[in-house]
């Protein structure tokens, strides 16, 4: 008789007889603990996994303080949302990170605050694959198992292995580069876009090209695909394309899938609040549109995690603008995780000269293809105090990669952004403004004509893609002759972005100062309200200010 090895089949009985508690640190505890556990030697392995039997089950994560004396079945992660600072786990073949399937749970110490109990690894009920530590002797859950599917899998039942504990490594600075994943199915369509039972992966840095077998358990086919991708901190961008060849029963299905990926550990402190809790503000900027072929578009998404807190956005039609990621609480002077990812899949599939969105138990040729070409900018970082009131002054903040962040996110901030004048018609949706600004000193300088531009007043936002920028002589906007010799350039935009008419104008001096002028028509200035704030960003520079407008 075939046992079923999925994780909600082995744990629903045992969870509905413990009870859940919180995780609450000791008060002498030490900060930033990692805990690793040591498995022994898988001693059943069913099927195809790749483990031997000289493999087993690895651990580790960490905390940011240690785990209290005498816990009974407390949690510590569920559903990728909790405590934890880091994770991994591994049967030395496969691996999983921290993430959506993340789970540290129904963890007991004894009275030095060692784990004697536990459930810990990356798995989602009734699903594959899964990977999963478990030692609660009361209910006869002791196994360490790695599966697959329900028929490639190794296990060992009864003899847990060992936990240890101590400091946590400081973190190293993150590499700015983009991972790429290429996932291409091999059986039906699993419950994401890359599934290790469901999918071939393959995992790359930056550009890359593959070209896989799958293993002789399953349907065969042999798939060719290719990503590129290029990611400096906080600035990310993905596209995929994929061609296959898919034979045999019954089929399979075939898409492509880039990920790009910036990640970082950060501390903002502010002598009077730390210790306190604070709300940070993330915006970022999107431009870009997506393309494929045939009659799918495919699927955009953006999605991050900060101090875990979850935000998505996911996009088909071409999009560009300014968006806010969310308010999400943090501690001041205590470290958090931040994670933002671009993702382009593809969503159109032409298998045997057919067009459709996947191709689902299908045989053929085809190809997939994302060209997204999007590019995500950090580009708001305003951290609020703990009554939600912008801080007095700027905090310190920190970050394991090096990256600089200010109110402006990864953006060089200008040295100084001033309005003139700001005049709003909101219910005609109309403005105009006037102001200046001045570079910043680690600026390397703006060009309008080959970089985005974006402008924010109060509720509406735009960004102008690089290149719709032109570069005037110096005649006034009456067509008069401009007699002002400090003006070195004048760059103009005329066109209808999202519905919204615009035209601007950009001025530099021989000063190394820019003033701006704007006019828009069709904006949609619903919820703007006093004092008006206004952002301006030029490639990576950018500031942000506030203005008490007149407006009807």
């Amino acid at each position: 008789m075939k046992r079923d090895l999925r994780p909600g089949i082995f744990f629903l009985i045992p969870l509905a007889m413990v009870g859940i508690f919180s995780l609450v640190a000791a008060p002498t505890a030490k900060a930033s603990v990692t805990y690793t556990y040591t498995g022994n030697s898988f001693t059943s392995i069913n099927g195809s996994i790749g483990v031997t039997l000289s493999d087993h089950i690895s651990i580790t994560f960490s905390v940011a303080t240690a785990l209290a004396p005498n816990l009974s079945c407390a949690d510590v992660e569920r559903n990728g949302v909790g405590q934890l600072l880091s994770f991994s786990i591994t049967d030395a073949v496969h691996s999983f990170g921290l993430g959506p399937n993340t789970q540290v749970f129904c963890i007991s110490t004894s009275s030095t605050g060692q784990i004697t109990q536990w459930i810990v690894g990356d798995f989602v009920a009734g699903a594959f694959p899964f990977m999963i530590s478990t030692n609660i002797p009361s209910t006869g859950n002791v196994h360490d198992i790695s599966a697959l599917t329900a028929g490639d899998f190794a296990e060992i039942r009864n003899n847990p292995g060992i936990w240890s504990q101590g400091p946590a490594p400081p973190p190293a600075p993150l590499p700015p580069d983009t991972l790429v994943q290429i996932c291409l199915g091999k059986n039906v369509p699993g419950p994401n876009f890359c599934d290790l039972g469901n999918d071939q992966v393959s995992v790359h840095k930056s550009s890359i090209s593959i070209s896989d077998t799958f293993g002789s358990s399953v349907a065969g086919a042999q798939l060719t695909g290719a990503a590129a991708g290029a990611a400096r901190f906080g600035v990310l961008r993905a596209s995929s394309s994929a061609t296959f060849t898919i034979s045999g029963t019954p089929g399979g299905h075939a898409f492509s899938h880039a990920i790009s990926t910036f990640e970082d550990l950060v501390t903002i402190s502010f002598g009077p609040f730390n210790g306190s809790t604070g709300t940070l503000v993330v915006t970022y900027t999107l431009t870009g549109s997506p393309s494929s072929s045939g009659t799918a578009v495919g699927l955009g998404m953006v999605e991050g995690n900060v101090n875990g807190h979850a935000f998505v956005q996911q996009y088909k039609s071409p999009v560009s603008g300014l968006f806010v990621a969310g308010a999400f609480p943090f501690v001041y002077g205590q470290q958090f995780r931040q994670v933002f990812q671009l993702a382009a899949d593809s969503g159109t599939i032409i298998a045997n000269g057919t067009p459709g969105d996947i191709c689902v138990f299908c045989s053929g040729s085809g190809s997939a293809s994302a060209n997204f070409l999007n590019t995500f900018v950090l580009s708001g970082f305003e951290v609020l105090d703990p009554s939600g009131n912008p801080l007095p002054s700027a905090p310190t903040i920190t970050s394991s990669s090096g990256t600089q962040y200010s109110m402006n996110g990864v953006l060089t901030s200008f040295a100084d952004l001033s309005v003139k004048d700001l005049g709003l018609e909101k219910f005609e949706g109309e403005f105009e403004i006037e102001g200046s600004f001045s570079l910043g000193a680690g600026s390397n300088g703006i060009d309008p004509l080959h970089e985005d531009v974006a402008l924010q007043i109060g509720t509406f936002s735009t960004v102008i893609p690089a290149g719709s920028f032109k570069l005037e002589g110096h005649t006034n906007r009456d067509n008069t002759e401009d007699t002002d010799r400090d003006e070195v350039g004048r760059f103009r935009f005329e066109g209808t972005i999202n519905g919204a008419r615009l035209e601007i104008q950009i001025r530099s001096s021989s000063e190394g100062t820019f003033t701006f002028e704007a006019e828009g028509h069709g904006a949609d200035l619903t919820g703007t309200v006093k004092p008006v704030k206004v952002r301006l960003m030029i490639g990576d520079d950018g500031g942000t200010t506030t203005f008490n407008a007149e407006s009807n």
